[in-house]
């Protein structure tokens, strides 16, 4: 089950991080809103095991046909980040990556279309292009992940401050690519859109890769987490339990991606 933590290119050959690569091609984040106010309403319906069982239940509901929908458009799961899932589409001007955030919207609409859960999830994408340094981070004894920095990674932040519930907006890198391809939803004062793109998925599908060994997996998976003991066969329990998250943001990811180059 851990494997998901590994991203799937990694996962066909030795799934060891590469070192410092850069690229042309979009980033897309597929980003999940309301889950903290579900799992006050699913602690209040229920007790705190179950209600984290309930919360874990809708959020793999969710996750698993947008994780589906990246990989279907030769996405790339980089990392995940709280609730939202952060994809790299090499060689692509954000066709792919539009088109892959179109399944996305449609698969999460469909997961709740009869069964809403207790309290609205919300659910946005955003799409940028350009060049992007992809780098590994991390302590393998702890957790080694990777990272996407550059140009794109700004864009996507005002994007993301532009994107309301159930769109796919996209940077102005995007539009400017893409061009009369683009479907234009409703304009924007910063120049992002909600949009579609007229594009065929590529073939092939989604990619296959091999299966990977604990020892392989171990360190892109969290130590705290490696440490519960789904290994023993029994069943990995969700938990919901008070804390305190420090989000840390790099500001200029354009310039610090020009200087690993």
């Amino acid at each position: 089950m851990y494997e998901a933590w590994v991203p799937i290119d990694r996962r066909q050959g030795d799934a060891a991080p590469a070192p410092p690569t850069r690229a042309r091609g979009a980033v897309l984040i597929a980003d999940v809103s309301g889950s903290s106010r579900l799992a006050c309403v699913l602690r209040e319906q229920w007790d705190d095991a179950r209600g984290a069982e309930e919360l874990s239940r809708h959020l793999r509901a969710a996750a698993s046909p947008v994780i589906d929908a990246i990989q279907a458009w030769r996405g790339v799961i980089v990392t995940f980040a709280g609730d939202a899932a952060i994809a790299w589409f090499p060689d692509d001007d954000g066709a792919r990556a539009l088109g892959a955030a179109r399944d996305a919207q449609d698969a999460f609409r469909a997961v709740f279309a009869e069964r809403p859960p207790a309290a609205p999830l919300g659910f946005t994408v955003d799409v940028a292009c350009g060049d992007v340094e992809r780098a590994p981070v991390g302590d393998p004894e702890y957790l080694q992940f990777e990272v996407l920095l550059g140009a794109p990674l700004a864009a996507m932040s005002a994007a993301q401050r532009a994107a309301e519930e159930g769109e796919v907006v996209a940077a102005r890198s995007v539009l400017d690519a893409l061009g009369e391809r683009v479907r234009r939803g409703a304009a924007r004062a910063d120049g992002a859109g909600a949009l579609g793109v007229d594009v065929d998925r590529p073939e092939g599908g989604r990619r296959t890769a091999r299966a990977l060994s604990h020892e392989t997996v171990k360190p892109w998976v969290l130590a705290a987490l490696w440490a519960c003991p789904v290994h023993a066969g029994q069943h990995l329990v969700a938990e919901i339990r008070r804390h305190a998250t420090v989000f840390v943001q790099l500001a200029d990811t354009a310039a610090l991606g020009e200087d690993l180059g």
